[in-house]
Order: C-alpha cells, then sequence, then structure tokens
C-alpha cells in the first residue's frame, strides 16, 4: 500500500510540475483566459450546477493525471530496475509508454462528454438520458493537445490537461536517462 501511495505522490508531483511548463510555455494563452471565461456556457447554469460542474472536471483531470502518470512510473519501475543503460531499449520503453500515454487520453477525452451529460441530466431533469460518446479523430486530439484556439473552457482544460500529462511522462523518462548516464561515468 505504501508504494501506491508514493507512486500517487510522485505522479501528482510530475502532473504538477508538467502542468507549470505548459503555464510557462502557453502564457499568452491564459493572458486572454478572461474572455474565455466571460463567453463560456458555464455562466448559463445555476450556482449549484456552476461547482458541481468545475468539481467534476477537477475530479475527472486529477483521475486521468493519476491513472497515466502511474502507469508511467509502473513503465519506468520495469525498465529502469532490470536493464542497464541500452539506448533502444530506452527509446522503446519511452514510445510505448507515450504511446499508451496517448491512447489513454484519447480515450478520457472521447468519454468525458458522458460524464459530463451524466451531470446535466442531474440538473436539468428535462433532459434524456442517452448515450453522447463518440470517437474522437486523431486531428481533434492533436488540437486539443496543440492549444490553439480556444473556444471554451472545456477545450483549454482538456488541451491543458493532455499536454501537462505527456510533458510530465517526459520529464520522468528524460530523468531516466539522466540517471542511467550519470551511473556510467
Amino acid at each position: 500500500m505504501a508504494g501506491i501511495k508514493a507512486q500517487l505522490r510522485f505522479a501528482s508531483r510530475l502532473f504538477s510540475g508538467g502542468s507549470c511548463i505548459v503555464m510557462i510555455w502557453h502564457w499568452q494563452l491564459w493572458a486572454e483566459l478572461p474572455n474565455i471565461l466571460a463567453r463560456d456556457t458555464l455562466w448559463h447554469l445555476s450556482p449549484r450546477a456552476r461547482v458541481m460542474l468545475v468539481a467534476l472536471s477537477i475530479c475527472a483531470v486529477v483521475a486521468t493525471a493519476l491513472c497515466c502518470l502511474v502507469k508511467s512510473i509502473w513503465f519506468e519501475q520495469r525498465f529502469y530496475n532490470k536493464s542497464r543503460f541500452r539506448p533502444l531499449r530506452w527509446l522503446g520503453a519511452y514510445v510505448l509508454d507515450l504511446t499508451t500515454t496517448l491512447v489513454l487520453l484519447w480515450g478520457a477525452i472521447a468519454f468525458a462528454p458522458q460524464l459530463f451529460y451524466a451531470l446535466y441530466v442531474i440538473v436539468i431533469p428535462e433532459l434524456p438520458s442517452q448515450w453522447v460518446v463518440e470517437p474522437i479523430a486523431l486531428g481533434a486530439l492533436i488540437e486539443f493537445l496543440r492549444l490553439t484556439p480556444v473556444d471554451s473552457l472545456a477545450t483549454l482544460l482538456i488541451g491543458a490537461m493532455g499536454l501537462s500529462i505527456l510533458v510530465a511522462s517526459s520529464i520522468l523518462w528524460l530523468s531516466i536517462l539522466i540517471r542511467l548516464v550519470n551511473s556510467k561515468h
């Protein structure tokens, strides 16, 4: 149990670091945040519904980030503990981890509308219960991650979360590379 807690703490630090890098790298987008907030549909909801939506968003982001980063830590432990520095093995593990992370992000982003629609059904009982999940094209996923012109708070959140997770995973793998190279000297 202590191992899982340590992994969750480490994953949360990685995500925090990745988020800071993304925020600094895209500083001009954050300056635009008040305008994005002003035109977002969030303000059409009651205060109670807004709080529920923000809480659900935070929980979804944290769960997605921890799931992706604990998986990266698990990959790292399997790779780092069992090998000497082998560049091709490191590169293969890194590519496999990033590919798996992208697949998990893709699934989370595709499933998110269903999660939020369930909240809207609670807030607006007249809405019919229905399945709203649809596959997301690879191009749409890339557009989210590029943080190109943002039309809503939701697209900004999705892009920043995904990019932060990918940056955090990359930090983890680059730290392995540095440790492996330094251990040879």
